[in-house]
């Protein structure tokens, strides 16, 4: 049993700035008009709602800024995998490795390690948003939802 999970209680994250392209230390940071304080007493559901908080405002950055994320070049990820691998095990394991896959992120659910997390807990959880203050427009709160509700 994992200690860790035993003893987490809430998951925050204040998301009013967001690095939305490349990451983790560089990238395009946006600054929506509203942000939003996600917390959640399951890192699954906390993760949903920020990577769809994430996916929303992708779609709204300048289109100049895009390109760190569309990208389908699969040779960076490759290279990438090789080098790390190649520290962690030499260069017997990254010539063995398998070729890292970058899959297209158009919603939560083509997310690998979240789709993995429902498994490990138990399902997808069900997802209750509420607005803390009259902030948050209600279509975004209604969009998010969408974002986050099991597909049918």
């Amino acid at each position: 049993m994992n200690t860790l999970s035993t003893k987490q209680r809430l998951v925050i994250s204040a998301a009013d700035k967001l690095l939305t392209t490349f990451g983790p230390d560089e990238g395009y940071v946006f600054e929506p008009d509203n942000g939003l304080i996600i917390a959640s007493d399951s890192v699954v559901a906390h993760d949903m709602v920020s990577l769809a908080w994430l996916l929303e405002n992708r779609r709204i950055i300048p289109a100049s800024e895009r390109d760190g994320f569309i990208d389908t070049n699969t040779v960076v990820p490759r290279v990438g995998n090789h080098m790390v691998t190649s520290w962690l095990g030499g260069w017997g394991q990254a010539l063995a490795s398998e070729t890292m896959t970058k899959n297209s992120l158009n919603s939560i659910w083509d997310d690998r390690v979240l789709n993995h997390s429902y498994d490990i807990f138990g399902g997808v959880p069900v997802i209750l948003l509420e607005s803390a203050n009259s902030a948050l427009p209600e279509t975004l709160k209604n969009r998010l939802g969408r974002m986050t509700a099991f597909p049918a």
